[in-house]
């Protein structure tokens, strides 16, 4: 997870840079564009 930090923030929103597999991409992004979720969990070990 990163935040917004520094003299010029104002707040802004966390960021979470997730791997996704090529093959369910398509999914993940339709998801996102449309009424879908995306839960993001993490992997133990990862």
């Amino acid at each position: 997870m990163s935040a917004p930090d520094g003299a010029f923030t104002s707040g802004g929103a966390r960021t979470a840079h997730v791997l996704v597999p090529v093959d369910d991409l398509p999914t993940v992004l339709g998801a996102l564009a449309g009424d879908g979720r995306v839960d993001v969990v993490p992997v133990p070990g990862g």
